[in-house]
């Protein structure tokens, strides 16, 4: 289990501005993975690409298949 996940969000251009107020990629920090991936879900819409730093892997969760 990771001590921390930090997860890269790009936002689409026309949604960015409900997660960001400057550009469109946010970084955000996570206690488990579980959480960036219900994060995901529930913003699956405005979501362009998500990478997650998960005890130094590189992920890119938008490659990876839905459950």
């Amino acid at each position: 289990m990771a001590d921390f996940v930090v997860a890269r969000f790009q936002f689409k251009p026309d949604r960015v501005e409900e997660f960001s107020f400057g550009g469109e990629f946010v970084e955000m920090q996570f206690d488990e993975v579980e959480e960036v991936i219900e994060f995901c879900q529930e913003f699956d819409d405005a979501l362009v690409d998500v990478i997650a730093n998960i005890n130094g892997r590189i992920v890119s969760l938008t490659e990876q298949p839905e459950a």
